[in-house]
């Protein structure tokens, strides 16, 4: 039987829809020749049933409904297979309980208005999912943003559970997993459309999780996944940064998480120059994680200063977003020729609605048309990390087990809603969203 995953809806929706479609066109196209003036068939299909249907005389009237009645056929075994593909069982014998606590929101907005924990019944799980029993989980900017909906577009079904980050114990184990036994001690990033970490329990995909690698706690494990993929993906996969390449790397933002995580992967991979920005009070920080150079933001314009000292790189990886000036700043002769400018913020981070996307398609095209005709081939992209993989986490387990990569936690809070969503800003996503973390705010959620 064929391993599904929901990591594209396409998946879901192709073979249904090719199904639909090919029988329509068949019906529209092959209207017999004698009646040229009846109506098109396909508006039969528009056209709500009647509660009683008279047999009709005309030959090709009954034809037509016999192809109704194949198309409807069609799309209800298309639908049984989708659903025998995702039969799902319930984890409660495996976890020894029926319910669970777990954070959820109904609607959009504040988190300290729309936050909720109430008892939840235990995930169900498939065939190539396993079920964890979460120990830490860890929140991330965009685990608010969702909240806010900022995603709306993208993550638009509610009531949502929030929660990316996770570590835990396996309980259950579906059918067709082949990597991970129950007992293993697990963490991974969700999907963007699975998230729920902020639970006593999550069903995953056992593609996006790894064992703890020997010696990692269990707070840092869960701190780790979300930003060390980003910054992996950003920089090695889209960035092209390549072992002992020694390329010259600019961070910007060095102290937040992912820029925590890109100063440590450049050092790990070689870069011959790992300079970032940060405010003076991180500067010991972020030289402790490999950053050779750390610039005061505040006091100047970096950008400038590189254009006086004839400082290029080659790889530009912006991770706060501070305006239209990074990427006018790089673009102005900092990032070298064939050199990749990577942001996972755009210019601004604002609600993804139509104009937003619109926005950035436009800078997109615009953007990478000058790197390829101005910039000696260089290129440009705004990256988003969509969730985990389990060979790209393996890989940035190993650089933890070669003591070149660790998880930074800031702070770590309690499992219960007062410590989640409290407006003050002692509670965890309010000191999340003040913006001043060094590292992963952690929420312990089995104490």
């Amino acid at each position: 039987m064929p391993r599904w995953t929901v990591h594209n809806l396409d998946e879901y929706c192709m073979p249904l829809g090719t199904t639909v479609h090919l029988l329509a066109q068949w019906l529209s196209s092959s209207r017999p020749p004698s009646s040229p003036g009846r109506k098109g068939n396909t508006s039969l299909l528009l056209t709500p049933l009647p509660v009683s249907i008279a047999l009709p005389q005309d030959r090709s009237a009954i034809r037509d409904m016999g192809r109704i009645a194949a198309l409807l056929a069609a799309c209800a075994v298309a639908i049984g297979y989708f659903f025998h593909l995702n039969q799902a069982q319930s984890s409660a014998a495996a976890v020894g309980k029926s319910t669970m606590r777990a954070v959820h929101h109904a609607e959009y907005g504040a988190v300290s208005d729309v936050l909720r924990m109430s008892d939840m019944p235990v995930p169900t799980y498939r065939s190539w999912e396993v079920v964890v029993e979460v120990n830490d989980a860890s929140i991330n900017p965009v685990d608010y943003k969702i909240i806010q909906g900022a995603f709306f577009l993208i993550d638009f079904l509610l009531p949502h559970r929030p929660g990316f980050d996770f570590s835990g114990i396996v309980r259950a184990v579906g059918k067709d997993c082949a990597r991970i036994r129950v007992g293993d001690v697990v963490h991974g990033m969700a999907w963007v459309h699975k998230t729920g970490s902020l639970a006593e329990y999550l069903a995953v995909d056992e593609s996006v999780i790894n064992v703890v690698p020997e010696g990692m706690s269990s707070q840092e494990a869960a701190a780790m996944p979300l930003v060390a993929h980003t910054s992996f993906s950003s920089l090695v996969t889209v960035g092209g940064l390549r072992r002992g390449s020694h390329q010259k790397v600019l961070v910007l933002g060095g102290s937040s998480a992912t820029g925590m995580m890109a100063l440590q992967i450049s050092k790990a991979y070689g870069a011959a120059s790992v300079v970032t920005t940060c405010s003076p009070h991180n500067e010991a920080l972020v030289k402790s994680l490999g950053a050779d150079k750390a610039l005061n933001y505040r006091d100047q314009d970096i950008f400038e200063r590189m254009r006086a000292t004839g400082t290029s790189f080659d790889i530009i990886y912006d991770t706060v977003g501070a305006g239209l000036s990074v990427w006018e700043g790089a673009a102005s002769g900092v990032l070298a020729p064939g050199g990749q400018f990577v942001t996972i913020t755009g210019d601004v981070q604002r609600t993804l609605d139509l104009q937003d996307l619109l926005t950035r398609g436009y800078q997109i095209v615009t953007r990478k048309l000058y790197c390829l005709l101005a910039l000696g081939g260089a290129g440009y992209h705004q990256y988003t990390q969509p969730g985990g993989n389990a060979a790209e986490l393996a890989v940035l387990d190993r650089l933890v087990e070669e003591g070149a990569l660790k998880a930074v936690v800031d702070r770590s809070y309690e499992f219960s809603l007062e410590q989640i969503q409290s407006r003050g800003r002692t509670h965890s996503f309010a000191y999340l969203q003040a913006g001043h973390a060094r590292g992963k705010v952690v929420v312990r959620v089995r104490g």
